[in-house]
């Protein structure tokens, strides 16, 4: 990963190039090309880092251009910010609706933060499911936070375009008698 400036004709955009170690195998390759694929199809949402764009220079050669995030991952902030957390009723220091605009204090972490970024991670994961689209690495290290702490969901290496709709079993039948499927049942 490098960081750089994308100069948009307006302004320098700051942003981080993902890119495979030279000598890299073709099975790394190829999934960093899925995660292009992924990228491309999933598009834009204001809780989903922001794609710019990705280059493929020869066969074995490719990068993915994303927007750089000032404040690093979910979970450095967290750890870095732990000795601050401040526990006070939900709706004193900020609105949770309206958490991603005005004032923003970095150095203090409270309970309307991570119930801030609780609601903008499932956003992105709602949006992902009508996309149909499986994440499958979701954690707080793939999560970033921009220059408003507004959680964006990043890192889709090991996403998974869903093709159709799974139908899952249930565990008991409508009467609410558990069936037996050697684990533990509980009634609907």
């Amino acid at each position: 990963m490098y960081k750089g400036v994308y100069d948009n004709g307006t302004f320098g955009v700051p942003v981080a190039v993902k890119e495979l170690k030279p000598n890299a195998q073709y099975v790394y390759l190829k999934a960093l090309l899925a995660e292009i694929k992924i990228m491309i199809y999933v598009g834009q949402h204001e809780n989903i880092v922001e794609f710019l764009g990705a280059c493929t220079r020869s066969k074995l050669e490719a990068c993915i251009v994303l927007r750089l995030y000032p404040y690093g991952t979910l979970e450095h902030y967290l750890r870095d910010h732990r000795q601050t957390l401040a526990y006070q009723n939900v709706t004193t220091i900020r609105s949770i609706t309206n958490a991603g605009s005005g004032y923003v204090n970095p150095t203090e972490l409270c309970v309307n933060d991570l119930i801030k970024w609780s609601l903008q991670v499932a956003s992105a994961l709602e949006y992902l499911f009508f996309k149909k689209v499986i994440h499958g690495d979701l954690a707080t290290r793939n999560v970033l936070l921009d220059e408003t702490l507004t959680a964006k969901v990043s890192d889709f290496g090991l996403a998974r375009q869903r093709y159709t709709d799974y139908d899952f079993p249930k565990l008991c039948d409508v009467s609410h008698k558990p069936r037996s499927h050697g684990f533990v049942s509980f009634p609907c």
